[in-house]
């Protein structure tokens, strides 16, 4: 007759060497004893039984590691969906939440981060076209250090809502900086205080580039991630074209930098108004942390170069870094079409708003497609385009092809920013997700950083067109290494409940 596993349980006798009794299984960190005491003991004690009672009693050390990973593997699994419950509960409200914080904080973020208004800002600041490269080099070098300690600050932390809004708050007081800089500041005082005011942008946004995403890992269902996220993109998108064509009037009324001052003041009251409606968002306790041995920064450092090498995020990782990388000719964007048109305020406010109407319409498709066919697939196309948009700009010559140019630019940012975001999140299980975000955040902007500084080089002593083919030829590598990417969720089988 067949036994049970909780009979096989009840026929070992305990010893000291058995893999069965109620010592529990040793997991990475220390998460084996909360196991027990969740009530998954049945399902981890039956799977471990199991095994051991198909084992001779004289059976090696090597058999036991074997039957102890198997019992680790299968709990990894089983605790990733452990909070779904949970956030499946709570999933209209949180839903509705990330999305109004969406459609305010994210709209007056891209209005900065749009290859528009802040690059031609910094140009006439400076009158430099190498400076463009340079303040956003300063910008991801604060996104390269801070991540990791991100992480640190999570920590055994069950919830980072708290955390997750103070980093933001931090975020906001920069913009608002960068505000009374252009309003009131003198110019020579501006120029010198900008590149510490984008550098500690920087530093806070890669730190709640970590919460934010544990946050939405906790808070929203896998399968509607990618929606989700693609309608957040089109609600901030379309309230961009609002807000795009008011930046452009006041940059056509007040012009340089008391426009510019205003642009950034509005871009600060919508960050400030979105960031308060995470106080509402209802978080799951994480039910796996981080284990002791990941809580001092140099162990994340090591833990997080071991990763490159890792057999399935490793070469995530490394396109990530690749295509980030070539981010670095975006600022130049705005500097190539002024070479060969005259931008002023109209025209600036005209291409953020296709920008931003190609990004917000993108997101929706490439958030759909992601949840059917999986973020490989939508990584691999978005790339294409933003290749494209780097060829054509070679051979911009008046609004109309701008125009294409920068429906191209929106497109493939929009997707690969989508990917980056969410698609490490399903790598690994609970207690590794903070590392792993840290990780490919922090990889992300030292690549951006290097790219941003060799265009600024490049633009400096060569010329804007090497720019683009040296970022084409990244993107071009990053498609040849996504060969090479694993889907996630075509590994992730659903595991089999005990009872």
């Amino acid at each position: 007759m067949r036994r049970t596993w909780a009979q096989m349980r009840c026929q070992r006798p305990e010893s000291a060497g058995s893999v069965c009794g109620p010592s529990p299984i040793t997991l990475r960190g220390s998460a084996a004893p909360a196991i027990e005491r969740r009530g998954d003991q049945p399902f981890l004690a039956g799977l471990r039984c199991y095994v051991a009672a198909t084992l001779p009693r004289s059976a090696n050390t090597s058999a036991q590691h074997s039957t102890e990973k198997m019992a680790e593997d299968a709990a990894e699994k089983q605790m990733s969906t452990d909070t779904a419950p949970l956030a499946q509960r709570n999933l209209g409200r949180n839903a509705s939440l990330l999305l109004v914080h969406g459609l305010l904080g994210q709209t007056g973020f891209r209005l900065l981060q749009a290859p528009t208004f802040l690059p031609a800002f910094v140009q006439q600041l400076t009158g430099t076209d190498w400076s463009v490269g340079a303040a956003r080099a300063a910008q991801s070098l604060g996104m390269f250090l801070s991540p990791l300690l991100g992480a640190g600050a999570i920590g055994r932390r069950r919830r980072v809502r708290g955390l997750t809004m103070v980093f933001g708050f931090a975020m906001r007081i920069q913009v608002g900086l960068l505000a009374l800089l252009a309003l009131a500041a003198p110019l020579s005082l501006t120029r010198a205080l900008i590149w510490p005011t984008l550098f500690g942008w920087g530093l806070a946004s890669g730190l709640q580039a970590v919460t934010f995403n544990v946050l939405l890992a906790k808070s929203v269902p896998v399968r509607i991630r990618g929606r989700l996220w693609g309608a957040r993109n089109l609600g901030s998108g379309l309230s961009l074209l609002v807000v795009s064509a008011l930046a452009g009037s006041l940059l056509e009324r007040y012009g340089f930098p008391r426009g510019f001052g205003f642009t950034f003041l509005v871009a600060f009251a919508l960050t400030s108004s979105g960031l308060g409606c995470l106080i509402f968002l209802r978080e799951p306790a994480a039910r796996r942390t981080a284990g002791p041995e990941l809580l001092g920064l140099g162990p994340r450092v090591r833990a997080a170069g071991s990763l490159l090498v890792d057999q399935r995020l490793g070469p995530f990782l490394r396109t990530v870094a690749l295509v980030t990388a070539s981010r670095g000719a975006l600022p130049y964007f705005i500097v190539a079409i002024g070479e060969r048109s005259a931008v002023d305020g109209s025209l600036l406010a005209l291409l953020t708003v296709v920008f931003a109407l190609s990004q917000a319409v993108s997101s929706l498709l490439w958030g759909g497609l992601a949840d059917r066919a999986g973020f490989r697939i939508v990584y691999r196309l978005s790339v294409c385009c933003w290749l494209l948009a780097s060829l054509l700009v070679l051979a911009t010559d008046g609004v109309e092809v701008a125009t294409l140019l920068f429906l191209l630019l929106g497109a493939g940012l929009a997707g690969t920013m989508l990917c980056q975001s969410s698609m490490v999140l399903e790598f690994g299980h609970e207690g590794e997700r903070a590392l792993n975000v840290a990780a490919s955040s922090s990889l992300a902007e030292g690549a951006g950083t290097l790219g941003f500084v060799i265009a600024a080089l490049l633009t400096r002593f060569s010329s804007v067109e090497l720019v683009f083919l040296l970022s084409a030829l990244l993107q071009v590598i990053a498609l040849a290494q996504t060969a090479r990417l694993a889907e996630p969720r075509a590994e992730t089988a659903p595991l089999p409940r005990d009872g």
